[in-house]
């Protein structure tokens, strides 16, 4: 509702010659962004976006994480449990552990360096398979993989996005 309103002031602002086109744009993200980084801020209870954002991308691996119990038919299903954290300055660590149905648990970590890289993810949800995949260009394998739930990889894509931009500052 916001949204739509404040775009409508936009377009009426732009028609009577208040503002430019190329002002409305960027405003409309920035505004998008900042609710968007307010919420999150809110919902963890900090104050800080670097930590809201960590937080968010860190709850939503752990609410979506690609579990056994959703890998009907492979035979070495593991849960896939994913976390990541700032290792130092301009570094992300992203951690994976894979508990076996054996019992048997795996651990493995990979940096992604944030300085000279674009700040943009994408997912990849494939129907025939029971997970999405978080991309970025840098990689050629997906950087972290979740349950099937398009959403929940938009959700993920946006706040690590908005987590390297703040990182990269």
């Amino acid at each position: 509702m916001l949204r739509a309103f404040v775009l409508t002031a936009i377009v009426l602002l732009t028609a009577a010659g208040s503002i430019s086109p190329s002002a409305a744009g960027p405003a409309i993200e920035n505004t998008e962004k900042e609710q968007y980084l307010n919420q999150l801020k809110i919902q963890h209870a900090t104050s800080s976006e670097r930590t809201a954002l960590l937080a968010q991308v860190n709850s939503l691996l752990n609410e979506h994480a690609l579990l056994k119990g959703y890998q009907v038919g492979r035979p070495q299903a593991a849960d896939w449990l994913y976390s990541v954290r700032i290792a130092q300055p301009g570094t992300l660590l992203v951690r994976l552990e894979q508990r076996h149905a054996s019992g048997a648990v795996e651990v493995s970590s990979q940096l992604l360096q944030l300085y000279g890289i674009t700040p943009f993810f994408s997912y990849s949800c494939e129907r025939s398979h029971a997970k999405c995949n978080i991309l970025h260009e840098s990689r050629s394998e997906p950087l972290l993989q979740i349950i099937r739930r398009p959403e929940a990889a938009s959700e993920l894509s946006r706040a690590l996005s908005y987590l390297v931009r703040e990182l990269q500052r």
